[in-house]
């Protein structure tokens, strides 16, 4: 039987997310870095190398610009 009490939380990609768009308008951020990053694209990366170490990864890409074609 479901536990109707249990809280389903986001995962770790989503708590970024939300955390960065509740900072969007506190006081000592700049607005702008902000938004673009909430406009940003979000990657969630597992990790691991040949010792054994394992990890995860959020990373945020904003801001992406390409060079001119003259």
């Amino acid at each position: 039987m479901k536990d109707r009490w249990a809280k389903n939380y986001p995962d770790s990609l989503e708590s970024v997310k939300r955390a960065i768009e509740n900072a969007e308008f506190l006081c000592g951020l700049d607005k702008n870095t902000m938004q673009a990053l909430i406009k940003g694209e979000y990657t969630y990366l597992e990790t691991s190398n040949s010792m054994g170490r394992q990890s995860k990864k959020i990373v945020i890409e904003y801001d992406v610009t390409y060079p001119k074609n003259e």
